[in-house]
C-alpha cells in the first residue's frame, strides 16, 4: 500500500522525476538489506519482544515523517527505514 501511494507523493506532491522516484525506490531496497543483516543479531542482542516494539515505534516515525515533510532528503531516509522495518519485521517473525 505505502508503495503505490508514494509514487503520487513522490510525483505530484514532491515533483520528483522518474529518477528521483528511482532514487526514494532505492533508498527502500537498501534499507531491506540493512535489515536483513541487522535483523538477527538485534534479536539475539534485546530480544524478540523489544525487536519487534522497537520496529512498531520506528515504523510509526518513518510513516509519520513522510506527509509531515516537503524534503526529498527526509522522504529518502523515511523510506529507507521503512525498509529496515519491513525486513526487520518479517524476519523476526
Amino acid at each position: 500500500m505505502m508503495v503505490g501511494v508514494m509514487v503520487l507523493f513522490c510525483t505530484r506532491l514532491l515533483g520528483l522525476n522518474e529518477a528521483g522516484f528511482g532514487l526514494v525506490l532505492s533508498s527502500m531496497a537498501i534499507g531491506g538489506l540493512v535489515g536483513g543483516i541487522t535483523s538477527d543479531r538485534l534479536t539475539r542482542a534485546i530480544g524478540e519482544g523489544s525487536t519487534l516494539r522497537l520496529v512498531m515505534l520506528t515504523s510509526a516515525v518513518a510513516t509519520a515523517a513522510l506527509p509531515a515533510t516537503r524534503s526529498t532528503a527526509v522522504v529518502v531516509v523515511a523510506s529507507a527505514v521503512a525498509g529496515w522495518v519491513a525486513v526487520t519485521w518479517n524476519v523476526t517473525t
